[in-house]
């Protein structure tokens, strides 16, 4: 902190630490992969990475960490001399396999997706990265009779037509083959006869069938009709992004918010029993740590679903429940919980992420605003003590 009490933030030591991590990364590359033995490491859903990991990744692929605007950089007890731009490299280039999925064909990937293209054709440019794109398709007519053949049990030449009118319909996506085949048992449009002991379905009326814009409006219209437990342990998880462990839900397992877009006139409020049926409902997947039960952790099955169920709540009611369930677990997770032991550290961070999405508008009070601002200072701190391998 300076002596008026402000605290300063120096960008020579960021990006010098940048360069550490960079390098201790690639030196932690180095020993776990061989030309033999190279190392891979797959990852999904790169359209939602930062700017900060996209470059990790490119330092990690490249063999080379490129260090701007440093003064000194502490190279294996080496200074080197400050440059508008260094590059330091590795004596051995790295044996290292990444295999990485991205969707580049949905409006909210895309509109966040710059930072990929920008590292994508990074690489591409590189003389030492061996790049390949492989572009995915739809899946075929025969590949979703083989879906609709195992979901209903049924022989694929019996399922043949039916397959052939979800593929019409769905273009083989496969999330959009399996919400319309659940469209259709739920429109009782395909319904199984026990006289018959087969499945029954009219070819014209689901042709007639209009098609939705996507796959959103699919997963709406099935959300619109779950119990409001359900949909309101959905509502609170998603509030989350895409998981959160039991011990985090266990704060809010009560809290009732006003939930949107139920038609169900339940009343009872239990969020965590809400997710265990829609774990039933394969929205949801409950995942066990180690044997731990307050350690296992809610996910949902696919990002499209959270998004849907997260947009799905009205502008002014996510800001009151994400207000709420902030103020919940400040008041539920003691001072000394937040500022003790590190293992708490990841509470105070889940709630200043969510107190920030509130922003500072939608929080008129003044008391709210310094607590919220004492938090963010606190979360500030305990982040810049973290050391890079935390």
């Amino acid at each position: 902190p300076e002596p008026n009490g402000e605290i300063s933030f120096n960008t020579r030591d960021a990006a010098a630490s940048k360069c550490r991590l960079h390098r201790l990364m690639g030196l932690l590359v180095k020993a776990l992969s061989t030309p033999k033995h190279p190392l891979l490491i797959s990852l999904d859903d790169l359209q939602w990475a930062d700017t900060a990991s996209l470059e990790l990744i490119n330092s990690l692929l490249t063999g080379t960490i490129t260090c701007a605007e440093v003064a000194e950089v502490d190279v294996e007890a080496t200074t080197t001399p400050s440059s508008s731009s260094e590059e330091i490299k590795f004596d051995e280039g790295p044996h290292i396999l990444f295999i990485c999925c991205f969707r580049s064909n949905n409006d909210a990937a895309a509109s966040s997706s710059k930072p990929l293209d920008m590292c994508i054709q990074k690489m591409k440019d590189s003389t030492n990265i061996a790049l390949k794109e492989i572009h995915l398709e739809g899946l075929s007519s025969s590949d979703v009779n083989d879906v609709v053949s195992e979901a209903l049990c049924y022989p694929r030449r019996l399922t043949r037509s039916l397959a052939n009118l979800i593929h019409q319909k769905s273009t083989g996506n496969p999330l959009f083959v399996k919400e319309f085949l659940n469209s259709l048992t739920t429109e009782n449009l395909l319904t199984y006869s026990l006289s018959r002991h087969g499945w029954i379905w009219d070819e014209e009326v689901i042709e007639m069938k209009a098609v939705s814009n996507g796959v959103v409006d699919l997963l709406t219209s099935r959300l619109s009709r779950l119990p409001k437990c359900v949909l309101s342990g959905l509502q609170v998880l998603s509030c989350f992004g895409h998981g959160i462990s039991l011990e985090i839900l266990l704060h809010v397992r009560d809290v009732e918010f006003g939930v949107s877009g139920s038609s169900s006139s339940d009343d009872t409020t239990d969020n965590i029993a809400g997710l265990d049926l829609a774990t039933k409902e394969l929205l949801v997947t409950k995942a066990d740590h180690m044997g731990d039960e307050r350690s296992s952790v809610y996910s949902f099955v696919h990002d499209m679903i959270q998004n849907t169920v997260y947009q799905g709540i009205k502008q002014q009611e996510r800001v009151l429940m994400l207000k709420k369930i902030a103020d919940t677990l400040i008041a539920r997770t003691t001072t000394s919980d937040i500022e003790g032991r590190r293992d708490d550290d990841a509470i105070l961070f889940i709630i200043v992420d969510l107190i920030n999405r509130v922003t500072p508008l939608n929080t008129p009070d003044a008391h709210d605003r310094l607590r919220y601002a004492k938090l963010n200072l606190l979360a500030g701190e305990k982040a810049i003590q973290t050391p890079d391998f935390s």
